[in-house]
Parts: structure tokens; sequence; C-alpha cells
């Protein structure tokens, strides 16, 4: 074996699996035997060396009977890799992921390069940046820095982190301006409290003579004597707290003592500003009304000399304050106005009809009615009075199609009439394929949205209309007899992907939807 020769000042870290990753240190190894030109055939030796006890006993065994010296040098480093950087799971990595939520003391700096190292392993691609800034967003631990984020239009990754590292940094330096005590000082006031500390020196006659000079210039204002030297600490401090001469920061009074006037912790009744208001009679601000949402202004335009101008209108206040009272008696107003176009029934969808498509040669199945318990069968019988009262079900006498109901008890001690059509229509259908969205594209079609509208429908599918020819696929066999529905009803296996379609259809033209 050749003599081995120092290279320099050659050295880096010992490899520490607990502390740094495999494929980094390999890449400072790398780099450090290029930079010290180390030779080919030394490599392996400064390799073995570096990389720690731990590592090359797992070498020895991994490698066993073969000596470690003996094998080529990239041999030892694939060896090493698949013990200490074994390739991982990309789905499990995705998950750990979208799982990273900021941690309480985590800076978003830190945060951001967690995140960043997450998605090594994601196989994210082109969509990197957009997951990175989706994840910042979900994660972030201020509500307010996510609000903020939230309403922000064409939002980047790069802009949400700055935005949110600028919201940090002003949290941070405006906790530090309130808890933060200032000292105060005010000229004519004595600090009694400098004479107190330090040694006391023997003063010099010419000191003396000074002093019994600026004796002679002092002017009494108030309580505090004035000298013409310098300004002094003021001494007439009030504690908001106990109300004694000391600050509030030095104060030992128990912070969760309450006030016998406002019931607030943190002081007594004689310093209370709410009790000093009350007493005094006066007009006290009880609250504080603050909406950047709506700071928009109102522009109008008029036509002045026959030219159109765009005037500003002036409120006198970009947010004012309504009544309660005030405010129950307009909506009571308005829906008694609309009261027909908020009628709470089940109307159908205008123009609109759902089609069933069957399979060829498809043969009808008629199954007579399940027993239903005694307990459910007069919520049972009600809702079919109401599913025939609103022309959601009509009755029939025959029909070659009949599927057994199932009933499923709602909270407000209502029941939803189901059909188990998995035994009959569902194996004979030809099923609609429509792609339904999923929660990412939901999240990321609402990305820079400020206003977020949600749109309820009561019992959605009873609201679209089945065609004539098929309705006959939909009879319900009930213990009162058989019912033909001529809605869309729950359990079709067509359902989801037709409702999506149509009401993709109707809200198509919507902006935002």
């Amino acid at each position: 074996m050749a003599s081995v020769v120092l290279h320099g000042n050659l050295s880096i870290d010992i490899f520490d699996p607990a502390t740094t990753e495999w494929k980094r240190w390999l890449q400072r190894f790398l780099a450090a035997i290029k930079i010290f030109k180390v030779p080919v055939d030394q490599q392996i030796l400064y390799l073995l060396h570096y990389v720690g006890s731990s590592a090359f006993d797992v070498i020895c065994n991994k490698m066993a009977p073969a000596d470690p010296y003996a094998v080529p040098f990239e041999e030892l480093v694939a060896n090493l890799a698949e013990f200490y950087a074994p390739e991982p799971l990309e789905i499990a990595e995705n998950f750990r992921f979208y799982q990273r939520k900021q941690k309480d003391g985590e800076s978003v700096k830190d945060f951001v390069a967690a995140l960043h190292k997450l998605s090594v392993h994601c196989n994210f691609g082109l969509y990197l940046k957009t997951a990175l800034q989706n994840q910042l967003v979900f994660g972030l631990s201020s509500h307010r820095g996510q609000s903020r984020l939230l309403e922000s239009k064409d939002l980047t990754f790069d802009k949400a982190v700055q935005v949110a590292t600028a919201m940090e940094l002003s949290e941070k330096d405006s906790r530090q301006l309130q808890s933060g005590t200032a000292v105060v000082e005010y000229v004519g006031s004595k600090d009694r409290r400098a004479e107190k500390k330090g040694p006391r020196k023997k003063k010099s006659v010419q000191e003396k003579s000074a002093k019994e000079k600026n004796e002679t210039n002092k002017t009494n204002v108030g309580k505090n004597h004035v000298s013409q030297s310098g300004t002094y600490a003021n001494t007439n401090i009030s504690c908001y707290r106990c109300g004694k001469n000391h600050l509030a920061s030095k104060c030992t009074l128990d912070r969760n003592i309450k006030c016998n006037f406002c019931g607030t912790p943190g002081h007594l009744r004689k310093v209370c500003m709410g009790a000093k208001r009350a007493s005094a009679n006066q007009v006290e601000e009880v609250l504080t009304v603050e909406h950047w949402e709506h700071r928009n202004k109102f522009f109008k335009t008029l036509a002045v000399d026959g030219k159109p101008l765009r005037f500003e209108i002036d409120s006198g206040t970009a947010v004012s304050i309504v009544t309660k009272e005030g405010t129950q008696i307009r909506v009571e107003k308005l829906l008694q106005r609309y009261r027909k176009e908020l009628d709470p029934g089940l109307t159908k969808i205008r123009g609109l009809q759902a089609s069933l498509v069957t399979k060829e040669n498809a043969k009808p199945i008629f199954l007579k009615a399940r027993t239903v318990p005694f307990k459910l069968l007069p919520l049972v019988e009600q809702e079919l009075q109401t599913l025939v009262k609103d022309g959601i079900l009509e009755k029939v006498n025959t029909s070659r199609w009949a599927t057994p109901i199932v009933p499923v008890l709602k909270k407000n001690n209502r029941v939803r009439l189901c059909g188990d059509f998995s035994v009959t229509i569902n194996p004979n259908l030809l099923i609609d394929e429509h792609p339904l969205p999923t929660i990412d594209e939901l999240f990321a079609s609402m990305a820079g949205g400020t206003k977020f509208t949600k749109i309820d429908l009561q019992q959605a599918y009873l609201q679209l209309e089945v065609r004539k020819e098929d309705r006959e696929l939909l009879t319900l066999s009930t213990h009162k007899g058989l019912f033909r529905s001529t809605r869309l009803m729950y359990g079709i296996a067509s359902a989801p992907a037709i409702w999506q379609r149509e009401i993709e259809n109707i809200l198509g033209d919507i902006r935002f939807s």
C-alpha cells in the first residue's frame, strides 16, 4: 500500500447520521478531496476515516467477509447510501409535507426551510411553488397573517413568504413596544434614589464651592427644587395596578386579583379607569370598529357642463354602526318582500331533467317492501305524505320495477327516505361519468379570494326532476304501497355525476364559482 500523505488542512466533520444527511455530507467530502487534490488511490482511506466509527462498523458488517479497504470507492459510497439514505416513499413524503404545521416559537423562515426540506422527495415538479405556497398558508400559526394571505390577490410563494415574514416581525416589534418600560425624565425633580447608590466620595474644595454657588441659584417650583446643573428622574410616578409610587413593572400585586368595579384582573378599584369615568359621569369609548375589507371608497360619475366627472361619495366614515333591532326590522321587511321567492318547500329546478340510461337487455326487478321499525313508522308515513304533497312522489298501483326503502333518521327528528337501489337499478345502469372536484382543486380555485359565499341546497337531489320515461325505474316499495319518484333519488349510482354536471352548467357563467 502506498504511503498516505496528509494534504494541507483537509478536515471535515465526522459523519453523524443523527445530525447530518448522508447525501449532504458526501457532497462536502467530495468537494474537500477535490479542493485538496487527494489522489484516487487514497480517497478510500480518507472516506473510511471521516465516516466515523459507527458508519465504519456498518460498512464492515455489510460487506463482510470482504475488506472495505479493498473495495472500489464507488461501491463503498453506494453501500453507505443504501444504508443511510434509502429511497423514500413518495406517498409517505407527501403525507408528511401536508401534515407539517408551524410549531410554537418557530419563525416563518424556519417553517419555510422545513417545508423546502420535506418537499425534496415529494416529486412536485412544476407544482412545487404552488404546493409550498398552499402549505405555507394552511400551516401558518398566526391567524392574522393567514387572513392577510387569504385575502391577497395574485399570491405567489415568494410574496407569501415576504408578507408572512413582515407581519411576524411587526407583531414581534409591537409586543416589545407594548411590554417595554419607558423612563421619563423631567427638569426640576431630583433623583433621591441616585444619591443612595454608589460609594460616597470626599468632595474637593472646588466642588464644595461650586455646590454652594448652585445652592444660591435654586428656584423653588412646587415641591421639587430645580438646579441649573441638570435634569433628574421624576419621582412622582403612580402605578396603574395598585396606585403606589413605583413603576408597574416593579409592582408586586398579584396579577390574578380582580377589580371590584369592572371585574378585570390585574388592578385595584382605586386606580380603575372605569370607576373614575363612572364617578365623573363621563361618556367612555365602548367599542372600536375596524374592517379593512370594507374601506374601499365609493365613487359616482356625474355630468358637469356636459362632461362626465368622477366624484367620491363622502359618507363621513368608512364603517357605520347600526342597532341590532334596526337590522332585524330591515331583514324582516326583506323576507316579507321576497317571501314567494324564499319558499322553504322543495321546488324543482326549472328547465332541467335528469335522464337514466339502462343497459341493453336489462330485466326489471321487483322487490317487496321491507319491515320498518315500529318507532319509525309514524315518521316514515309523515315523510311520505310530505313528499306526495310536494309532488316528489306519486302513488301508483303497478310497476315493473320496485325498490325497498331505507329510512335514515336525522337530527331534527325527521327521516330521509332512500332507496336500496344497489339490488335493483344500479347493476343495470350505464353510470354517468363526470369528474368530482378534489379538495386541492377547490382550495386552488379559492386562492386569492377575499369574499366567500356558500350555497346550501336543502335535499339537493330532490330538486332535480327526472324524465317521465325514467320514473318507473325509481319506484319505491313501502308498507303503504308503491310510490313513483319524479325527482332524482338518493342511492342512484349516477346521481353524483349528474348533479355535479348540471350544477356546473348552472354556475358556469358566474366568475370565481
